[in-house]
Formats: C-alpha cells, sequence, structure tokens
C-alpha cells in the first residue's frame, strides 16, 4: 500500500510509555501511519497544522489543557474523527461521558500490557476502530442534544405508519449502539412515559465507564435502568445495559426473559457486541419483540437485527439525518434487516405508545 493511502493517526497523550505502546500497536499495521505524537494539545496542534490528520487519539487528563476543551476546540475547526484513551477512575468516567457529548467517536481504556492475550484483544480492537473511525474522516459533526427535526403533531402522525408494522405488544424492546449511541439512548430513554416493555441494551463503551452511563440515565429518566450483572429477571420499566467489556444476552428460564452476561470472545471486534443481544433476542423472543440499530461505526448488530426480523420481530434502524455516524444501520439497511429507517426523535415516543400507563 503506498504512503499516501495510508490512515494519518495522530496520538495525543501525556504518558510518554502511552504514547510509545500506542505508536507500536498502530504502526504494526500496514494500513496505519502514526504522523505525530504529542505530548499536550498545545503541541497536538502544532503537528496539525503540518499535516491534518484522518484519526486523533487523544487522552483526556492532560496538563496546559484537559482533553475536553482542546475536543471541542477540534470539533469547531477541525471535524476530525476522535478516539479518546482514557482510564477507567471515577473521574474519568465522566470526562468520559463529556467527550461523547462533544464529538468523540468512542473510548477505549489505556493498553495493558501485562497479559498477553488482552493486550493481543486490545491491539486487534484498536486499530479496527482507527480504521472505521478513518472512514468518517470528513464527518460534519452533529449536535445530538438540541437536534429536533419533527414537531410533536408530525411525531405522533408519523407513529401510525411505524406502529402498522406491529401486531402485538412487544415483550421485550432491544436496543444496539456505537458511536454517538450515548447520546441517542439518553435522547430515547428520557422521552419515554409510563411504563414500557423492559428494555435491553448494548452500547459499545469500554470496562469501568458503563456503570457511571447507567447511574446517568438513571437519574435522567423516569425508567430504573441499571448496568447489567447478569441474572436479573426483565420487568416492566427496567432498563439493562451491557457492562463494558462483556457481553449481555437475554434467555428464557421458566417462561420469564433473564439476563445474561459473560465475557466470550470478541464479536466484529467488539465487546460487548450488539450481534450477541440481538442474536439472543431472536432465539428466544423475536416474535415479541422490538428492536433498534442506532448510529455508530461499522457493521455491527445488522446480522442480528436481520435475524429478529426473520423470526417475526419488528425492526428499525435510525435514519441517516439523526444518526452521528450512519454505518450500522446502513448496513441493516443494505440487508433488509429494518423493517423501516426511523428518525431519532420518533423511537421515544414509538416506546411510549406500549407503556403499560394512559398518557
Amino acid at each position: 500500500m503506498e504512503n499516501s493511502n495510508r490512515i494519518k493517526a495522530l496520538i495525543v497523550d501525556d504518558s510518554p510509555l502511552v504514547r510509545d505502546v500506542l505508536f507500536d500497536i498502530l504502526s504494526g499495521d500496514p494500513e496505519i501511519e502514526v504522523v505525530g505524537s504529542a505530548a499536550d494539545p498545545f503541541d497536538a496542534v502544532k503537528l496539525i497544522q503540518k499535516c491534518i490528520p484522518d484519526v486523533i487519539t487523544l487522552d483526556i487528563e492532560m496538563p496546559r489543557m484537559d482533553g475536553i476543551t482542546f475536543l471541542r476546540k477540534i470539533m469547531r475547526q477541525h471535524p476530525i474523527p476522535v478516539i479518546v484513551i482514557s482510564s477507567h477512575t471515577s473521574g474519568n468516567q465522566q470526562l468520559a461521558l463529556k467527550a461523547f457529548e462533544n464529538g468523540a467517536l468512542y473510548v477505549l481504556n489505556k493498553p495493558e500490557t501485562e497479559d498477553r492475550k488482552s493486550f493481543e484483544e486490545y491491539t486487534s480492537r484498536f486499530r479496527e476502530v482507527v480504521k472505521m473511525a478513518a472512514k468518517h474522516s470528513s464527518l460534519q459533526k452533529k449536535n445530538l442534544k438540541i437536534m429536533q427535526f419533527h414537531s410533536d403533531d408530525q411525531i405522533y402522525s408519523n407513529l401510525k405508519r411505524y406502529s402498522a408494522f406491529i401486531k402485538q405488544d412487544p415483550s421485550v424492546i432491544a436496543i444496539g449502539a456505537s458511536a454517538g449511541g450515548t447520546i441517542a439512548i439518553q435522547t430515547i430513554l428520557t422521552t419515554i412515559k409510563g411504563t414500557p416493555p423492559p428494555i435491553v441494551i448494548t452500547q459499545h463503551m469500554p470496562a469501568g465507564f458503563t456503570k457511571e452511563f447507567a447511574k446517568r440515565l438513571n437519574e435522567l429518566s423516569s425508567l430504573n435502568v441499571i448496568e447489567s450483572q447478569g441474572g436479573e429477571y426483565l420487568v416492566p420499566g427496567g432498563v439493562y445495559i451491557a457492562p463494558g467489556d462483556k457481553h449481555l444476552a437475554i434467555k428464557s428460564s421458566y417462561g420469564k426473559l433473564k439476563t445474561l452476561v459473560y465475557e466470550g470472545e470478541l464479536v466484529n471486534h467488539h465487546r460487548p457486541s450488539v450481534e450477541i443481544l440481538f442474536s439472543s433476542v431472536s432465539q428466544c423472543c423475536s416474535h415479541n419483540t422490538l428492536a433498534f440499530l442506532l448510529t455508530g461505526m461499522g457493521r455491527d448488530g445488522a446480522h442480528g437485527l436481520l435475524k429478529i426480523k426473520n423470526n417475526g420481530g419488528i425492526t428499525f434502524a435510525q435514519d441517516k439525518n439523526s444518526s452521528l455516524v450512519y454505518g450500522m444501520p446502513a448496513e441493516a439497511m443494505r440487508l433488509g434487516a429494518a423493517y423501516s429507517d426511523i428518525p431519532l426523535d420518533h423511537i421515544g415516543p414509538l416506546i411510549t405508545s406500549f407503556a403499560n400507563l394512559d398518557n
């Protein structure tokens, strides 16, 4: 591969050791070229002025200028895909959520080199995420927090069309998301009224971050949102989020639906994987399922969504206009895995229509 065709990556981290490890990982892939390594955002700006990278990896706790401030500046001046590389301390968990809000595509933990298998998995995942992010190097960032394309009258008018697909009330609602998903999921859950069927969610996030994510959603919404530990029976009004670095599935147990959490291998370079969740749903309760594949890079979950549809479930993919990254939903539409695409601001009201309360 010619040098000019390689993905140009810039590493920004105040730790020389982390910079060296990330450099070695990325440089070991023939499709990626590390064009610079910076100890802080000020050095990074100088490097960007010389060569605009396709992807930036960014620490969020650094001297002179914190990573969130730098991220905001980058999104205003050069909407370059940013992958946050962070330790999962309590403070960093909150900063990571802020990073998503300010345009970061993905968050990964800092690499740990002690365990060979874990490091090999990390290497594979990191390289793949960089490659997927590079495909969106010309992406115009969207502020999903304020995105509102339709009036209330338009939404409820369109709900009649979406509801026509659904022959009976769902017993479970399954949601999968990646880049842009934290804000999309927050938008959905905070607009649901009443007590909906149980909701199971896989959002691509690393270990240590999903607990804070679930806690925040629990505070912002009227639903009971938890990071699943496995073994919970699904109940109406409950929301069960896959823990970082573990797969979430559901199974039937004595006539009830129950969560299953386990490590397992990476699937589509991800753990948790949407494919795992959707495939488990297709096996135990497809005909009573309402499933949504939201914004995200790559194709994780698209084939699982097709399985749900083929087994009698009702499936939707988030539409292009409201997706931060139209990767996973686009693949679902290409496969014919969704009955329809759907704007983000329609999903909460659609789920509300199945709540067990008069609204």
